[in-house]
């Protein structure tokens, strides 16, 4: 009975990892400007507030859907990465009235600490199975052990495949 308990268990936490990724991926690719509807995002002007890890910056301006000369809207950039000027265009993408900027190192960060995440909970799932099938039984350090290297090895793997991406372009 406790061998397939683990299973189930291994099971569980492997889906659950899925269901991670998929619903934290959602939001790094908003965050990072690859979600939403393309467009033109008009600066009509932009505000800094000092905050103790430096200042942040927020703009609000018309965007325009990507070929169309009529604005949907009034949106917000926020945070932005800078100020920018009044009428300044910036290629966006839009979800609801916020607007992103796309960033290759936003999604490129985000991408690799998910997969460790997630491959922390596969890694688990999978000294679940170890002992189900091995009759063993359980070792807090060995089961750390299990996570962090599957953590470490995909986010390695991750890590370089953002490199490459990067680099190539």
């Amino acid at each position: 009975m406790l061998r397939v308990t683990r299973v189930v268990a291994a099971v569980v936490l492997v889906a659950t990892a899925v269901v991670l990724f998929v619903l934290v991926w959602g939001g790094v690719r908003t965050d990072s400007g690859y979600k939403g509807e393309p467009g033109v995002f008009e600066v009509a002007g932009c505000t800094s507030r000092s905050t103790p890890d430096g200042d942040v910056h927020q703009c609000t301006g018309v965007f325009y859907p990507e070929g169309s000369s009529q604005p949907a809207g009034k949106s917000v950039l926020a945070p932005a990465r800078e100020t920018h000027q009044e009428g300044a265009r910036l290629t966006v993408r839009r979800v609801g009235d916020q607007v992103f900027v796309p960033s290759e190192g936003i999604a490129a960060v985000g991408f690799v600490f998910i997969t460790g995440a997630v491959a922390t909970l596969v890694g688990f799932g999978g000294y679940l199975v170890r002992l189900a099938v091995r009759d063993d039984d359980w070792r807090f350090g060995l089961a750390v052990v299990w996570s962090l290297v599957a953590a470490a090895i995909a986010g390695g793997l991750a890590l370089v495949g953002v490199l490459i991406f990067l680099a190539v372009g």
